[in-house]
């Protein structure tokens, strides 16, 4: 059997791993470990990949979508996070990824830095 089949993750470690890489992605740059930009977003977009009916779902009644969760995983969005994947309107996946990307803004992002004030 060929290794690299075998070792791809099922559906159920696709969210763990999605976390790890998210987590690794911010090692050493500033950014604090407890900070997770848009991961929740990202579990919700991972379920629809991984489930054609989790997709549909999310698609056809988000509201109700996010209230289920998906394979007994409840996704912990922010009230901006929620209010922007139920604003979206999406006939496909990769339609309702593309709303998310073009209009989440600073969702789940830090404040700017603010320069200190010079001393006079």
């Amino acid at each position: 059997m060929n290794s690299a089949i075998a070792a791809a993750p099922g559906p159920a470690n696709l969210f763990a791993l999605n976390s790890k890489r998210a987590d690794r992605g911010r090692a050493g740059h500033g950014v604090s470990s407890d900070y997770a930009p848009n991961r929740e977003v990202s579990k919700l977009l991972t379920a629809a990949v991984v489930s054609k009916a989790f997709c549909q779902m999310l698609l056809t009644n988000p509201a109700q979508a996010l209230e289920d969760g998906y394979n007994g995983m409840r996704f912990a969005l922010s009230n901006q996070e929620k209010e922007l994947v139920l604003s979206i309107q999406a006939k496909s996946l990769s339609e309702l990824a593309s709303q998310i990307n073009s209009r989440n803004g600073n969702i789940g992002q830090p404040a700017p830095l603010v320069p200190p004030l010079m001393q006079v």
